[in-house]
């Protein structure tokens, strides 16, 4: 989020770790969802009677499609848990290097105040 206390342009970015933790949170929750979404895929099948005699070769033309769905359904809740973890892990990283640029950026401010003093 680009910030400025005058509503103009900033080169000012704004990223809070409670921001960052909750949309971490997000993901996880999602990740659960997707999770539970492989879950019920890999369980679902089709009973061979499902079409009657004359369609009897349907179920099996899906089962590849089926398999495919839940492979990808498995992946996509893989990935969603390690951008969970990611994102988790980030947050404290990133608002301590936040703090010490902040820092550093003070100190050198304040050196420049001085220097115009002078």
């Amino acid at each position: 989020m680009l910030t400025t206390d005058d509503g103009g342009a900033s080169a000012e970015i704004v990223a809070p770790d409670e921001q960052i933790s909750r949309h971490a949170q997000t993901v996880d929750r999602l990740a659960d969802r997707a999770d539970m979404a492989y879950g019920a895929a890999r369980h679902v099948s089709m009973d061979g009677d499902a079409y009657g005699k004359a369609c009897a070769f349907i179920p099996a033309n899906l089962v590849p499609l089926q398999t495919r769905i839940a492979a990808l359904m498995q992946m996509s809740a893989q990935h969603m848990e390690s951008m969970g973890a990611a994102l988790n892990s980030i947050g404290p990283t990133y608002q301590a290097a936040d703090n010490r640029i902040s820092a550093q950026l003070d100190a050198l401010t304040h050196s420049r105040s001085g220097d115009r003093q002078a």
